[in-house]
């Protein structure tokens, strides 16, 4: 059965637009998302200080055997295989120190342009072109979507914008 083109898209945009988070919530999922995800990467500081940890005492080792060069106690060629292997070890872990300290800043950057997003998925998908219209409808609605004449159906929407919107009807019943 066929429809009007301007009837499925009139009423796609309604539907976009049912799930933009209403003013004030935007501020509530962002706090609740970035509470979560700090939470999950809790470990990740119990690895940044192992990595300390090791980098110090590469660094002691250092001194240990520079010490031990200028006494006569260690050859300048096991001194030189030391400062080596001490030098890729720290460039190593430097790596993965580095690593792992941009990443809470990235969520938030990340986020927030998603939910920047959010907020005015309508506007993106009424302006964008075919490929983009395409990008937001598949993000959103993993699954097939059709319409009925009267509404879309899909069988799955993107689990995110699912709990938002179990969120935001928990909000508004209490």
């Amino acid at each position: 059965m066929r429809f009007k083109a301007q009837l499925a898209n009139e009423r796609l945009l309604h539907d976009l637009r049912e799930l933009i988070p209403k003013p004030g919530r935007i501020e509530i999922f962002t706090q609740a998302i970035t509470d979560d995800f700090k939470q999950k990467v809790k470990h990740q500081e119990t690895d940044r200080k192992q990595i300390l940890s090791e980098l110090d005492s590469i660094s002691i080792r250092m001194q240990k055997a520079r010490i031990m060069k200028v006494d006569g106690d260690l050859e300048e060629s096991d001194f030189k295989m030391i400062k080596e292997e001490s030098a890729t070890k720290t460039e190593e872990l430097e790596k993965q120190l580095n690593s792992l300290q941009g990443r809470d800043k990235e969520i938030g950057v990340l986020l927030e342009k998603a939910l920047k997003n959010l907020s005015g998925l309508d506007l993106l998908y009424e302006n964008g072109t075919i490929e983009e219209k395409r990008k937001i409808l598949g993000s959103i609605f993993p699954e097939k979507l059709t319409f009925d004449g009267v509404q879309h159906r899909t069988t799955r929407i993107n689990e995110v914008l699912n709990l938002m919107d179990q969120a935001e009807k928990l909000g508004e019943v209490k």
